[in-house]
């Protein structure tokens, strides 16, 4: 096909009504395969990884921007993916600008609508340090059957004051019972942490 024809019909399959059927097309395709992965018409738990990522561009294309903290032009996509099997749910392109959790809030509402209706009795959500704002925890918590989540957090200094005496704690017991705890396979402490964005205290796992 010629390229004129190309651009007709990637415009026709952009108009909001088609890409509706895209996505579906999408999930439903996720969903077969995981069935003929290994014969399961459901799991009982799968985890949802949120992320973004750059997509350099080398000219002005619409909607590319400058991002400071990758530095080229590029577009931000967001990407929704299953960590068990590498599938991947979705793509939503947004501008090269955009923070890395612009829209993932409402994203996120309707893909685990759709993964809790066809595919896994529960989802866990999965994200880096860009993706834990207030908004977007909050959805998750407030759904009819909150949905559980694991974010990292940046190394703020409130964070680090807190877990000075963990830390300090762990090299004491690295000098005095250097065999036994290397042969911990890690140390865990929860505490109850709140941002200065959060409207509230949450489990914090250090």
């Amino acid at each position: 096909a010629s390229q004129p024809t190309l651009s007709r019909l990637l415009a026709t399959a952009a108009e909001s009504q088609n890409l509706a059927v895209l996505e579906e097309a999408g999930l439903r395709c996720v969903q077969q395969s995981c069935r003929w992965r290994d014969g399961r018409r459901r799991y009982a738990r799968l985890t949802l990884d949120v992320d973004s990522l750059p997509i350099e561009v080398h000219g002005q294309q619409a909607g590319s921007a400058y991002n400071g903290y990758f530095g080229p032009r590029c577009y931000h996509p967001l990407i929704l993916g299953a960590a068990e099997h590498g599938h991947l749910f979705g793509a939503i392109l947004r501008p090269g600008n955009a923070n890395t959790a612009e829209g993932a809030a409402t994203i996120l509402r309707d893909y685990l609508g759709w993964i809790e209706n066809h595919l896994a009795w529960e989802v866990i959500v999965r994200g880096d340090a860009g993706f834990p704002a207030d908004a977007l925890l909050a959805v998750l918590e407030q759904r009819l059957r909150p949905t559980q989540y694991v974010f990292r957090i940046r190394n703020y200094t409130p964070l680090r004051q807190m877990a000075r005496p963990y830390v300090a704690g762990y090299l004491q017991d690295l000098r005095e019972r250097p065999d036994e705890v290397r042969q911990e396979p890690f140390r865990a402490y929860e505490l109850h942490y709140q941002g200065t964005k959060w409207k509230r205290a949450r489990r914090v796992v250090l």
